[in-house]
């Protein structure tokens, strides 16, 4: 059909080394789709249009990599107040007094109390 026509020139089987462009058979195109395909040709060797492109690629490289950064570091956080409880709640089963363990761990009276 004219819609698969069309959107064959999106087909991702035909995206050039960078994977950004796609490349397009220019000999095997409906004339209906001539002039569509002529302005996604010129997209595509437009220097400053791939300049984007790559710089959009970095930005979404960098916001990835903090990304995994931010929840690698939620996850450590979250690690050591468990490891801080579980010292407290040692120290408490040790007998040792409530005030001491709120000065030796920062946490306050009733949240050792409460474990």
């Amino acid at each position: 059909t004219k819609l698969e026509k069309f959107l064959s020139f999106f087909d991702q089987s035909k995206k050039t080394d960078d994977d950004f462009i796609l490349e397009i058979d220019e000999n095997n195109i409906d004339p209906d789709f001539e002039e569509i395909a002529k302005l996604l040709n010129m997209a595509s060797q437009d220097e400053e249009m791939i300049d984007k492109l790559l710089a959009e690629e970095d930005i979404e490289n960098a916001f990835d990599k903090l990304e995994i950064d931010l929840n690698l570091a939620i996850k450590e956080k979250e690690e050591a107040i468990e490891q801080l409880y579980e010292s407290a709640r040692q120290m408490k089963t040790f007998g040792m007094p409530t005030e001491i363990i709120s000065k030796a761990t920062n946490l306050s009276i009733d949240e050792i109390e409460s474990l």
